[in-house]
Parts: structure tokens; C-alpha cells; sequence
């Protein structure tokens, strides 16, 4: 997975620690973020310069998110902004550049970018989802709350959406409104291995120990190479009493 950020969310335990996923989609996902009438294709030129214009400009934008999915949030930045130079109130543009920054964690930049996309484009669900992480890495996290709302409003089945607003939630220790937004999260997407994991850390916080070893168990069937995975589930099986298997070959 690209872009992952690794949170300081830890117990007493060992390595219970989340991840928070990225908002905005790759290339080939494009379509499910651009809105319809504001692709960079559609401004519709009427001069064959305005027409290279606009073909240049939409070449930036995708070698851009090449760039964020290879890892290359400052040379993806660079694109963004000359593509910005051209169209600066162009919001799927703004909403990238936002995702950039937030890749580089340049957090205040980010808010802004995302703020001025979200204006410009109040459907933009992604933008709101990366702004929510933006928010909450920013330092703050009901704002990002807020953020994240209004993404589930606007597509429900988001999964980024309800998985980072657990994340904010186990920040803030409201474990059981966490536990829920995780829940949503796996309704969506059974496969989650991030959501299972995180689900057992709000568990074992609230001292719902077999609760939380089941959630382990279900992250490590996703991913048997999971250490962190198996070494808290082993700990929590030692806390209730009981002897963590050995596989043997």
C-alpha cells in the first residue's frame, strides 16, 4: 500500500498500532473523484492553443498522480501547481495538490489547498476524507470529525472515509465510537486488514479482551505475515489465561 502514515495509537500492550489510508484515488481509479463537468478535457477550448493548453495541462495532472503513487509527493507537487498556473480554480487540481502536501506533511499547506477545493467543489468526497486527515495530523481532530461527515454524507460507502474517522476516534479514546466506525468500515469491506487490526486495538482499550483477540484473528486470516497482528493476539491470550498455539510445519 503507498502513502500509508503509521499513527502514534498504542496501549500498554506491544506495537498496537493503525494506519490511515489514502483519500484520493490512483490514475486508473480517476473517475470515481473527477465530478463529470470539471475534468481538465472538458473546458471545452476553442483555439487549437487552448486545445494543447488543455492536453498539456491534463498530461501534468496524470504524470502527477503517477508521481504520489510512485511515492514522489514533491515532484508531484510541481506538477499540480503548473497545472494550477493554467486553471487555478480547477478543484480536482487543488484536491491533488492537497494530497501531495499532505504526503509531505506539510499539514497547514494541505488544509489549505483542501479547504479551497472543497469550496470551489463541495462534492468531492475524497477531498473531504484527505482534509479530515489533514485536520487531525494538523492537530485537529474535531474539525476533521466534521470532515469526515460530510464525505459519508456525500457517499456513504466510502470506506476511507468511515476507516479514518476511527482512526480520529481512537485518538480522541472514544473507543466505542471508534469500534463503530470500523464496523461500518468492514461492512463494506470485509477484507480490511487494517480495520480488523485497529478494531482489536479499541478492544483491548476498553479491557474486551476476546473481543479483540477475534479481531486479530480475522487480520491475521487476511494477512498470516502480520506480526503485530499475532504478537498482540498472543499477549491478550496470555492476559485472559489462555496458551497461544504454536503451528507446527
Amino acid at each position: 500500500m503507498s502513502s500509508l502514515k503509521q499513527l502514534g495509537f498504542t496501549i500498554s500492550l506491544v506495537l498496537l498500532t493503525g494506519y490511515a489510508i489514502p483519500a484520493l484515488p490512483t490514475i486508473a481509479q480517476a473517475s470515481t473523484t473527477h465530478p463529470a463537468n470539471a475534468t481538465l478535457l472538458e473546458l471545452q477550448p476553442k483555439a487549437s492553443a487552448q486545445a494543447d493548453q488543455a492536453a498539456q495541462a491534463e498530461q501534468w495532472f496524470n504524470q502527477g498522480w503517477e508521481l504520489l503513487n510512485a511515492g514522489k509527493p514533491e515532484q508531484a507537487l510541481a506538477l499540480f501547481d503548473r497545472v494550477l498556473k493554467l486553471y487555478p480554480n480547477h478543484a480536482v487540481t487543488l484536491a491533488s495538490r492537497g494530497q501531495a502536501l499532505y504526503d509531505l506533511e506539510r499539514y497547514p499547506e494541505a488544509i489549505a489547498a483542501l479547504q479551497q477545493a472543497v469550496k470551489l467543489d463541495a462534492k468531492l468526497a475524497g477531498a473531504w476524507v484527505t482534509l479530515g486527515n489533514a485536520l487531525d495530523d494538523g492537530g485537529q481532530p474535531q474539525a476533521a470529525l466534521q470532515a469526515y461527515d460530510r464525505a459519508i454524507q456525500l457517499e456513504p460507502k466510502r470506506v476511507s472515509a468511515w476507516y479514518n474517522k476511527g482512526v480520529t476516534l481512537g485518538r480522541l479514546k472514544r473507543y466505542k465510537d471508534a469500534i463503530a466506525a470500523y464496523d461500518q468500515a468492514l461492512a463494506l469491506n470485509p477484507k480490511f486488514e487494517s480495520a480488523w487490526f485497529n478494531r482489536g486495538v479499541a478492544l483491548a482499550k476498553l479491557e474486551r479482551y476476546q473481543e479483540a483477540i477475534a479481531a486479530f484473528d480475522q487480520a491475521l486470516q487476511i494477512n498470516p505475515s502480520n506480526k503485530e497482528a499475532q504478537q498482540n493476539r498472543d499477549l491478550l491470550l496470555r492476559k485472559v489465561g489462555q496458551r497461544p498455539q504454536v503451528e507446527t510445519v
